[in-house]
């Protein structure tokens, strides 16, 4: 039952990626009643295949598509705007620094302006020091559970016995479910099993993309530079040597400031600072949110997953007041056990931890949603300017990474049609 339960929230949680990556053409006309302003969709989880290809060629394809009209885009009769949901705001944006660098005089003119909705614009936080670290913490929750359903194996007999012929590392098992599992569930995406085993592959070059600092967002959207500075956070007592004229010792209490370093880190612009931008940003961090019964259920599995859990730890306890479970390592299996129950029964917290911070829309961290448009520099208290022209800031509390674009029966959220609809109008009426 504790192994259904865990199949069930690993296929729940699927689901949310689902959602996400509803296979939809890449860049397609905005409508919505507005001419000449296109959507750069977010990343097809589902769907996409491991390529050696990466946004850079992604965008260079957009801007065909957009030039010469093809399938789902109509060729543009003037000055035209994108509007970039998910990955799509890091593509637009992108998209900006590229045609500027490579199109100054010519096509860059053409472009009016920028919008991004939940966009990855930095990069997702998650894979802040690349696509590996994201791996790693994700196979860290993996083993924490693994280590539960270890202990709640083992908690069944006397001895331990079954501790015996179960692996405390998941990974082989976790890899040869990677292996099967395509052949008897459907919708398993192709790259998981590249990226879970090899991370590093540059097979996975569109996901290398997306994290912050990648080639790609340095190249085309911004730089980062870090600032070092010390501010006084308090005093200290202590005492010196004095010497009364000049040569006869005393002792005398002095207050010393106390300094604390900080640093600070300003984002300097790839694309031009003259752009009209504009950001719509998402702040509901419900993750299990976003599946279709509003993660009911996986909250259901989540807290029977602890409370057996609870079980296992308190099974091994009491093992342990006998010397067998001593001897048999119940002190290290009431210890998984307690980590994994306090790991399902504070599942937001596990989640957010992994998105990188307590602040996001399911997904995607606030602060990797937009640049600032403008840095105060702690050690000359200059302020540098990222965006001339902000259209527009909206954010929206109650929208979680896929509602703040449409729900899950596909009809667009009327607020957020809005301010896009609010913000192509200033664009185009030069304000």
């Amino acid at each position: 039952m504790k192994y259904n339960k865990a199949i069930c929230f690993a296929v729940l949680l699927l689901a949310v990626f689902a959602i996400l990556g509803a296979q939809v053409p890449r860049v397609s006309n905005w409508e919505d009643g507005i001419n000449n302003a296109y959507l750069f969709a977010g990343f097809d989880f589902l769907n996409y295949t491991p390529s050696t290809n990466g946004l850079e060629y992604v965008i260079k394809k957009e801007y065909e598509e957009i030039k010469n009209g093809s399938g789902d885009v109509t060729k543009p009769t003037g000055p035209y705007a994108i509007v970039g949901y998910s990955q799509g705001g890091l593509r637009a944006l992108g998209y900006a620094g590229w045609l500027k660098k490579t199109y100054p005089t010519t096509d860059y003119k053409n472009l009016q302006g920028v919008i991004t909705i939940s966009g990855v614009d930095k990069g997702i936080k998650a894979m802040n020091g690349g696509l590996g670290v994201l791996v790693s913490n994700f196979k860290s929750i993996v083993n924490t559970t693994w280590g539960g359903f270890r202990s709640a194996a083992t908690a069944l007999t006397v001895f331990n016995i079954p501790g015996l012929f179960i692996p405390k590392d998941s990974d082989g098992t976790v890899n040869l479910l990677l292996t099967l599992l395509p052949f008897f569930v459907d919708g398993i995406p192709s790259y998981v099993k590249p990226a879970y085993i090899d991370p590093s592959s540059k097979s996975l070059q569109e996901l290398h993309d997306m994290a912050p600092g990648s080639k790609f967002v340095t190249d085309y959207v911004a730089t980062s530079k870090q600032h070092t500075y010390q501010r006084q956070t308090g005093t200290q007592t202590a005492l010196e040597w004095r010497y009364a004229g000049g040569w006869f010792p005393y002792l005398v209490t002095v207050s010393k400031p106390i300094y604390t370093t900080y640093t600070a880190y300003e984002d300097i612009p790839k694309i031009d600072p003259n752009l009209p931008v504009g950001y719509i940003v998402g702040l509901d961090s419900n993750t299990l949110g976003m599946m279709p019964d509003g993660g009911k259920e996986a909250r259901k599995i989540t807290d029977g997953l602890g409370s057996a859990f609870l079980a296992a730890e308190i099974t091994h306890v009491v093992k342990c007041v006998g010397i067998v479970g001593l001897l048999t390592g119940s002190v290290e299996y009431a210890q998984s056990a307690a980590k994994a129950k306090d790991m399902m029964w504070n599942i937001d917290r596990t989640l957010n931890n992994l998105k990188g911070s307590p602040s996001n829309d399911g997904l995607v961290a606030e602060e990797s949603q937009y640049y600032p448009s403008s840095f105060l520099d702690p050690n000359t208290n200059q302020t540098r300017m990222f965006h001339n022209k902000v259209l527009g800031f909206h954010r929206m509390p109650k929208n979680n990474h896929q509602n703040i674009y449409e729900s899950s029966n596909g009809t667009r959220n009327a607020e957020t049609l809005g301010y896009v609809r609010s913000m192509i109008l200033n664009m185009r009426q030069g304000k």
